[in-house]
């Protein structure tokens, strides 16, 4: 009879720690999941964020190259070119 309880509780044992390995599992793949959707959410910002940034790069070379042509005078035809003055 003593070999009996021996045998129940030993199989009892297992039979909790195979449950509770397959919770952790199913934990882990829950886990996994989400890792992969903040890995997702994270390259979707970046790809977001680096097009804004060369969408200003190109606004900005755009400013800078209307505001250069602004200032630069442009000569008329025919009139005299203007001498560089020595000090």
């Amino acid at each position: 009879m003593g070999n009996m309880f021996l045998i129940a509780s030993y199989a009892v044992l297992w039979v909790g720690l195979l449950v509770y390995i397959g919770w952790v599992a199913l934990r882990m793949r829950g886990v996994q999941g989400e890792v992969e959707t903040m890995r997702d959410l994270i390259a979707e910002r970046e790809r977001q964020a680096e097009a804004r940034a060369t969408k200003l790069a190109q606004s900005a070379k755009l400013t800078a190259q209307t505001a250069s042509a602004a200032k630069t005078p442009k000569r008329q035809p025919g009139a005299p070119v203007a001498k560089a003055q020595r000090r």
